[in-house]
């Protein structure tokens, strides 16, 4: 488990930093938001999209990361807590781009995180409990 806890730590540090960068750009040149939140077209809309993304997406997978390192007791939980704002965030974006044929950037970059994320929790989560 010790190669899958320090691949967590890693993907989700990278993937948290990725992100970050991924806002700030978008932020920062507002005329590449249509290539990856293609109807999102309005600064209120855009913050309601980024407040969860950065907290829940960002904040908490590098938090994930640095617990996962650390070998906290709580990381389990809150590596919970990030799988589900990813598979949320992962559902929105397949569902856009398969109804709208839009956001495909966006969804392609969701992705990994949306299979790798479930993974690493059901495997953290059995060890755990494998053990009792």
């Amino acid at each position: 488990m010790d190669t899958l806890r320090r691949l967590g730590v890693w993907f989700l540090a990278l993937q948290s930093a990725g992100a970050a960068l991924w806002w700030l750009g978008l932020c920062f040149d507002p005329s590449i938001r249509p290539l990856y939140l293609p109807f999102v077209t309005s600064s209120p809309v855009f913050i309601a999209v980024g407040v969860p993304d950065l907290t829940l997406y960002v904040g908490a997978g590098a938090l994930c990361s640095y617990a996962l390192a650390k070998r906290k007791r709580w990381a389990t939980t809150l590596v919970a807590l990030h799988t589900g704002a990813v598979c949320y965030a992962g559902a929105y974006c397949w569902a856009l781009s398969l109804s709208s044929g839009a956001g495909w950037r966006a969804t392609a970059l969701m992705t990994p995180s949306l299979l790798f994320s479930p993974y690493l929790l059901l495997r953290l989560y059995h060890e755990e409990h494998s053990d009792k």
